[in-house]
């Protein structure tokens, strides 16, 4: 079975306990380190990353431009820590249409480009998100577009049909021949879903309506 991982730009250090905890694994303050000098070149006074993970929610909340760095370099710390346990994964998802931790490892742009464009960003200038704020915005739901990479044939990650949306569908053979479906059914079906075939018509009064 393929494997795919996906690099989400929310939601992934909300939690201050999960903060403390994640900056103990190897991978990840090596990868928070290295990262560190780049952040250090590009910003006066910058801040400890590692200490910045593991402040409280009013500090973490507050620097939007170094929250995403953050996140973005644990990921790629717990990426390699996922490598080295099972492997490159066939697939990555990445939330983030901007700078994302997957342009590093597709060969894009390097780490200490990623550090650095984010870090010269406009900081946003709002006020601290608040715990009751926070917990308002979560309540909303949202689907956010995501960017497929795959491995080329020289082992590189490139974006899959840049530009377009896909849906990637893999059928369970044995579980469609018990409910008596063939692939080429399941891809009609898909198709007349997302595509909008005409099923059938309906007549009202002189003027026939696809269905």
């Amino acid at each position: 079975m393929k494997s795919a991982v996906l690099f989400a730009n929310t939601g992934v250090l909300d939690f201050l306990e999960l903060r403390t905890s994640i900056v103990r694994i190897p991978e990840v303050i090596a990868k928070l380190k290295e990262a560190q000098t780049f952040l250090d070149r590009a910003i006066k006074d910058a801040p400890d990353l590692i200490q910045f993970i593991t402040s409280d929610d009013q500090v973490f909340w507050s620097r939007k431009r170094i929250r995403q760095i953050a996140v973005g370099i644990v990921q790629l710390g717990l990426y390699e820590r996922y490598v080295k346990r099972y492997g490159e994964a066939a697939h990555l998802l990445a939330s983030d249409k901007e700078e994302n931790p997957v342009q590093v490892l597709s060969g894009k742009m390097r780490l200490g480009e990623y550090v650095i464009n984010l870090a010269m960003r406009e900081d946003d200038k709002s006020k601290v998100v608040s715990m009751e704020d926070q917990a308002l915005l979560s309540k909303g739901i949202s689907m956010p577009d995501f960017q497929l990479f795959q491995k080329d044939q020289e082992g590189f990650f490139v974006l899959v049909e840049e530009g377009k949306k896909q849906v990637i569908v893999r059928v369970n053979d044995k579980e469609a021949k018990r409910l008596g479906l063939s692939t080429t059914q399941v891809a009609l079906e898909l198709r007349k879903a997302f595509a909008g075939d005409i099923v059938t018509e309906v007549r009202e009064s002189d003027e026939d309506i696809a269905v």
